[in-house]
């Protein structure tokens, strides 16, 4: 009697692993968004650029994309008012203007209406200047992307203060 009880146990073990260990943490079918992004040091430079209230300064902005290639400006900000001094006819961005730009990758994304399909990753780094709070470096990257859609990345260097 015990032999039956052990093997009927022992069998329904078995179909239970079968049949009822599949997982509902199927991340292959489920859509599932991670997105990493350092909030606070964002808030904290941002805020201290503001601060600071620069309206003229000068700045070379280099952009690497998998759709465009390289790219690179100088730029000049007077008043406020940021000037493509290398292309005149392509538009550009007071540094103001470029931490809106990052929060705007940060607001679609973090989005309740942002739908991901299947499995996202996105990383979206910032890194500082120290002395004047500008962002010396920025990139969108999607992890597992197709070819061509990876992301993109800004550098802004010789930053300098005018009169």
């Amino acid at each position: 009697i015990m032999k039956n009880v052990l093997q009927k146990i022992i069998f329904c073990l078995a179909l239970s692993f079968t049949f009822g260990c599949s997982s509902d943490d199927n991340t292959t079918e489920k859509n599932e968004l991670i997105f990493e992004f350092d909030k606070e040091q964002f808030e904290k430079n941002r805020e201290a650029w503001l601060s600071n209230d620069f309206q003229n300064y000068n700045y070379f902005e280099y952009q690497m994309s998998s759709s465009t290639g390289p790219l690179e400006y100088q730029i000049e900000v007077r008043g406020g008012i940021a000037k493509n001094v290398s292309e005149p006819d392509v538009k550009s961005k007071s540094i103001s203007q470029i931490y809106e730009e990052i929060q705007k990758n940060v607001d679609f994304y973090t989005s309740p209406d942002y739908k991901s399909e299947g499995k996202e990753h996105y990383s979206l780094y910032v890194r500082y200047d120290s002395e004047f709070h500008y962002p010396t470096y920025y990139s969108l990257t999607l992890y597992n992307a197709p070819p061509g859609g990876g992301g993109f990345s800004k550098e802004f260097s010789e930053f300098e203060l005018i009169e």
